[in-house]
């Protein structure tokens, strides 16, 4: 089964596991830093006053999909849906008021770009991608 132009299911079944696992998308809640034990981490969940939100780091997009599929399959098929947040000026990812610190190499990272989704919209997207659902259609059901 495939969805939009050519991204597997595959894909989005990794992101989806990807997305449980908070060693690798951890919940930093309203807090500005988070310490990266490892290089697991693709992206992190966050607070804001509008909601939760997901913001994956484009460079680490890679190790979560393995080989399922190009990242940029999955980014086009996610923006085609209307999941990810318009970034700044005509770049996809937005730069977060967060703090990324690598304890292996004490590297900083200050305001990292990432994609950005609503975290309701990301898994009614994931959900209904993975029946077969295209971005225009609205039979979307969470559980």
């Amino acid at each position: 089964m495939w969805l939009q132009e050519g991204c597997p299911v595959e894909a989005l079944v990794a992101l989806r596991e990807a997305l449980l696992d908070p060693a690798v998308f951890p919940d930093i809640g309203p807090a500005k830093e988070l310490v990266l034990d490892d290089d697991r981490v693709a992206g992190f969940r966050f607070s804001r006053a509008e909601g939760e939100f997901v913001a994956i780091r484009q460079e680490k997009l890679s190790a979560v999909l393995g080989k399922t599929t190009a990242p940029a399959v999955l980014i086009t098929a996610l923006e085609e849906a209307g999941v990810i947040e318009g970034g700044h000026g005509a770049r996809r990812g937005k730069q977060l008021h967060v703090r990324l610190i690598s304890r292996a190499n004490g590297c900083i990272v200050t305001k990292p770009r990432c994609l950005v989704m609503k975290a309701d919209a990301l898994a009614a997207f994931v959900e209904a991608a993975g029946r077969g659902r295209r971005s225009d259609e609205d039979a979307i059901v969470l559980a």
